[in-house]
């Protein structure tokens, strides 16, 4: 099943968004700031089912994915870090 759109998430009440607790500078920052993740989702549309239960977004799959390679880590590893 697709994911659900970023309108339809509710802002946390503890802390604020994500992006204002990093540091824009962090190079793994910058680096997403130049991925064109609409290619990926509009790639990768296909493969999702409109039946099930909600799937994890194209984003996260692909970043833990690129994660993997620029750190030579195991699938297990890398969900860990």
């Amino acid at each position: 099943m697709q994911t659900r759109s970023a309108k339809y998430r509710t802002p946390s009440l503890l802390c604020g968004d994500l992006l204002d607790q990093i540091n824009p500078k962090h190079p793994l920052v910058i680096l997403s700031k130049k991925i064109p993740w609409e290619e990926f989702d509009k790639a990768f549309a296909s493969k999702y089912s409109k039946h099930g239960r909600t799937s994890k977004s194209t984003r996260l799959i692909v970043g833990l994915l690129i994660l993997k390679q620029m750190h030579n880590l195991s699938d297990v590893k890398v969900v860990e870090m």
